[in-house]
């Protein structure tokens, strides 16, 4: 049974120790008899390598020339203490320690074979933290019992054996900094922050306007920091149980840009420590976690590429094992201090990590989606997308991965065998359907009367170009079921009021809206209100539909154009009613050997004070067949008992243009309520070709009026109103294509007026704290008129 055991926790740790490395080996290890803390390396004028590990008693000096076979030079002594850091520069290493005595400095001039040291105490420090050195020979000793504990600058530079006092900032505590030239990047471990501070001039570094910029970091704990080559990214560590290391875009110091960060072992509550960039990778010491190299030449798409765990039967929350890590020796090779462990040597593999990155929006709107989860098959770690839908993640090695992704409310969706390549990016876009299915509804109301209008035509029109269309009851009421959540357009119109447009985003607590609609007789063809053809003609019958433009002897001149490429501007779709439409050249389905004849349905406007008509029309009669053009374009009105000509165009009229008329009914015809608009384009003997187009066809009561109502046509007025319902108050607040104000009235569910203000557009009101229980109804109205009404429901 003690054999059984026994092999056991052999296996075990064998398999502990299987996955507790990638991209890194061992080399050696150095164990102590005492705790280790931080440490750096150090490489004298022959080339030699040297480990300075900070250790309870002092500092050891280590000979890791040969990696494989380090040698214990010197112990250095020091005051008894776990806390310890060493920077160099030149032959000197300067120490800190939390117990006594100052700051050490020791002399390597003469290793391998022996050194000296000695204690100083600038500013009258006893302890401090750490220590940087920048590469002007300006050591910041940070954190010292001088003050709140910032940072000393020392002058290296002149006599690194004597150091003087250059200043000191003083108005945070400071744990670890990195500097560059004349910038100071200090970690404000108590604060939770990083500042940037000008350091240009050491003695002033205390005033305010001397900072720059801070930034808290994720976990507000901000341990030390370190600068990529390029300055332009700052990165972080917390040392908090699950923490991350961060990256910083600094470029712009009033807009300081988290732009990634990465977890080593994600949920194991295992603690970032020290981080340092080397040539695009941060390097970096865990605790229980050994150390780890992200490849971060893209810092919005860190990856990891390689670890080594010093202390692989640890795990978790715990400030045991890997205090700090050193990458620059020329040979490549780390040195790692583990806390009890003792000093490892190790060989780090690098190499370039394979990205994945993309957009996940939704299939039917197209909007982004923000917090879907992109999994890859080889990692257990997860990446979710940003607010624009952004994703971007990754893998240490290239090969074929699946890939899925996948978010509440949507279908999940798998790629498999996605190529994945060692320093190149992968772009995956993916389109996700949504699950949920939804009910869109309104009604169609008449904006003078707020009565329900029959029998209404109303189209959605989704963000692929999917087409749905209902009709509205008896009351009104339209609905479409089962539909996704998306972007739509909702046209509503009505034969004898103007159709009316709403772009919006419907989803399930977003999917009702009132269609205000004004009285008139409106159509430019993007709804179908049954206009007829008839006539003689052997080809070029009206049809709804988008020009197909052609031309006739192209390139000889400005008229070489017969049926227009482009539709009317501003109006709601690229549809138009046209002669024949089959495409192909100038002659082919025109207007051949008689007349076609376009009729409107019939509108009512016996009661119309000063009737107007206009529409935009096109025509083309040419071609040379047969001499000069003889062929015409008729426009005309019926009263349903007598029949006149308003407006006829022939060759000689603009070719092939949209142009548009308009004209006062009464001044040709007595208004009835049998009314008709008729278009007759007509080819006689001899023949040429005919092409003709109307659209936008308005019939409005213009009494009053000092502008054409057709011009406001596509003008739409969009009402909103959240929370909806709401226990308290409602916010409301409308778009308009136009700056002018509305009436705004609110009434009850029996008509009961409650609010009655001017309102103006894009500015939020605030309303119905005090209401009851109950449904309300928002109008805003234009003279009298309702253009846009929502619904409220006040909770309880």
């Amino acid at each position: 049974m003690k054999k059984l055991l026994l092999l056991s926790l052999l296996t075990a740790f064998a398999c502990t120790q299987l996955f507790a490395q990638f991209n890194i080996d061992s080399l050696s290890r150095v164990t102590y008899t005492n705790d280790l803390s931080n440490l750096t390396g150090y490489t004298d004028t022959a080339g030699r390598e040297y480990a300075l590990v900070g250790w309870f008693k002092g500092v050891s000096i280590v000979d890791v020339t040969n990696p494989a076979s380090p040698v214990v030079l010197f112990n250095v002594p020091g005051p008894d203490n776990i806390w310890r850091e060493i920077k160099t520069y030149r032959e000197y290493a300067y120490v800190t320690n939390e117990g006594d005595s100052g700051l050490q400095i020791i002399d390597l001039h003469n290793l391998p074979f022996s050194y000296s040291y000695k204690w100083i105490r600038p500013l009258g420090m006893s302890t401090s933290h750490t220590v940087f050195i920048d590469e002007n020979g300006v050591g910041y000793v940070n954190g010292p019992n001088v003050g709140v504990g910032g940072i000393i600058f020392l002058d290296l530079h002149t006599d690194p054996w004597n150091p003087t006092v250059l200043g000191n900032y003083n108005r945070h505590y400071v744990h670890d900094c990195y500097a560059r030239g004349d910038t100071l990047y200090a970690a404000h471990i108590n604060d939770g922050f990083f500042s940037i501070v000008d350091v240009h001039d050491k003695s002033t570094t205390n005033d305010p306007a001397k900072t720059l910029a801070t930034q808290n970091t994720s976990l507000n704990f901000t341990h030390n920091c370190w600068l990529s080559d390029d300055g332009r990214y700052l990165f972080t560590t917390d040392e908090r149980p699950n923490s991350f290391l961060e990256a910083w875009d600094i470029s712009n110091l009033s807009s300081i840009t988290r732009v990634d960060r990465e977890q080593s072992n994600p949920g194991s509550n295992v603690i970032i420590h020290n981080t340092y960039y080397v040539n695009g990778y941060a390097v970096t010491s865990y605790y229980r976690d050994g150390v780890t190299i992200h490849d971060v030449h893209k810092p919005d798409n860190m990856i990891e590429i390689g670890w080594y765990d010093s202390s692989p039967l640890l795990a978790g929350d715990g400030f045991n094992g890997a205090w700090g890590v050193y990458p620059f020796f020329a040979s490549k090779n780390l040195v790692v201090s583990d806390i009890e462990r003792g000093l490892f040597v190790l060989a780090p593999h690098y190499h370039r990590a394979c990205y994945l990155e993309g957009v996940v929006t939704d299939t039917f709107s197209g909007n982004p989606l923000n917090g879907a989860t992109v999994t890859l098959s080889a990692d257990a770690r997860t990446k979710s997308t940003n607010i624009i839908g952004e994703y971007k993640t990754g893998y240490r090695d290239s090969g074929y991965y699946d890939v899925t992704i996948s978010k509440a409310g949507y279908h999940t969706k798998t790629y498999t065998h996605v190529a994945l390549h060692e320093g190149l990016v992968t772009n995956l876009n993916v389109e996700l359907v949504p699950t949920t299915r939804i009910t869109i509804h309104g009604f169609a109301l008449d904006s003078l009367t707020g009565k329900g209008i029959n029998n209404a035509t109303i189209q959605l029109t989704s963000a692929l170009g999917d087409v749905y269309i209902q009709h509205s009851d008896t009351i009104g009421h339209w609905f479409f079921s089962n539909m996704y959540p998306s972007n739509y357009e909702i046209l509503a119109g009505s034969w004898g009021h103007v159709t009316r447009q709403i772009l919006d985003s419907c989803y399930p607590t977003h999917n009702y809206y009132d269609v205000m609609m004004h009285r008139g007789y409106y159509d430019d063809f993007c709804l179908d209100f049954n206009w007829t053809n008839s006539g003689t003609a052997t080809s070029g019958a009206w049809v709804r539909a988008v020009s197909i433009g052609t031309t006739y002897n192209a390139g000889t001149g400005p008229d070489d154009t017969c049926a227009p490429f482009t539709d009317v501007s501003g109006d709601f779709d690229n549809l138009a009613m046209l002669t024949g439409n089959g495409g192909g050249a100038g002659g082919d389905d025109d207007v051949d050997n008689g007349y076609v004849t376009l009729s409107s349905p019939v509108f009512d406007i016996s009661n119309y004070r000063v009737p107007k008509m206009g529409c935009y029309y096109w025509f083309y009669d040419g071609g040379g067949f047969g001499g000069t053009p003889n062929d015409s374009l008729k426009l005309s009105l019926t009263n349903g008992t007598d029949t006149v000509r308003v407006r006829t165009y022939n060759h000689t009229s603009p070719k092939s243009h949209w142009t548009y008329v308009e004209l006062a009914i009464n001044d040709y015809i007595a208004p009835t309520s049998t009314m008709q608009f008729l278009v007759r384009a007509e080819d006689n003997n001899p023949g040429n070709i005919v092409e003709a187009g109307i659209d936008k066809f308005y019939v409005w009561d213009s009494l009053g009026e000092s502008t054409t109502g057709i011009l406001s046509v596509k003008e739409e007025v969009l009402l909103k109103v959240y929370p909806n319902p709401s226990a308290g108050r409602f916010t409301l607040i409308y778009s308009s294509s136009s700056d002018k104000s509305f009436d705004l009235e609110i009434t009850d569910a029996l008509g009961r007026t409650t609010e009655h203000i001017k309102v103006k557009a894009n500015e939020a009101i605030h309303f119905g704290n005090s209401y009851q229980a109950g449904t309300y109804f928002i109008m805003l109205k234009d003279v009298g008129q309702i253009i846009s009404r929502a619904k409220i429901v006040k909770a309880e």
